[in-house]
């Protein structure tokens, strides 16, 4: 079956369109990160749902390269409509920088496309999103702040102490 077929027939079923989505490094050994893992852990949450079907697996080895570019092909294919919903385990596996988090969910709200974060339980366009981008978004603030403070510390501490007394 190709994966075009894959798609009619998931239209024609009115089941919804998924996408796994996994994030690893080849390096790290430890259990439960690598891609295998990942995947495992994903389609055991698929065969909960059998409205949902698997139309594309994107991972992307961090190892190689911060470019992600799964990832990206992924978005773009979101925004294209090609999916409803990305199963990914984890928040930190879909995005480590909150702010970026916020925006990604933003343009997957606009595609029509829901994230579901197993690990946290959480679909992304749940009533508790709103409670997760206030306390992301307060998290993004303190972070930033602290980053400015230190920072400014740096500078202060790099400056000639000579010069300060001046």
């Amino acid at each position: 079956m190709t994966k075009d077929h894959l798609c009619q027939k998931a239209l024609s079923l009115k089941s919804k369109r998924i996408a796994i989505y996994a994030a690893f490094r080849s390096a790290d050994c430890t259990p439960g990160r690598g891609l295998t893992e990942q995947l495992q852990r994903c389609l055991f949450e698929l065969a909960k749902h059998p409205d949902w079907t698997l139309i594309g697996v994107y991972a992307d080895d961090l190892s190689a390269s911060s470019a992600r570019p799964e990832h990206k092909r992924l978005l773009h294919l979101c925004s294209e409509g090609r999916y409803e919903l990305i199963l990914t385990v984890s928040v930190r596996r879909f995005s480590r920088d909150t702010a970026k988090l916020l925006s990604l969910l933003r343009e997957l709200e606009r595609a029509n496309t829901d994230v579901f974060f197993i690990r946290e339980n959480l679909f992304a366009r749940s009533p508790q999103r709103k409670m997760l981008c206030d306390i992301c978004a307060s998290l993004t603030d303190t972070t930033t702040s602290k980053e400015a403070s230190y920072a400014d510390y740096s500078d202060q501490s790099s400056e000639d102490p000579d010069a300060a007394e001046a």
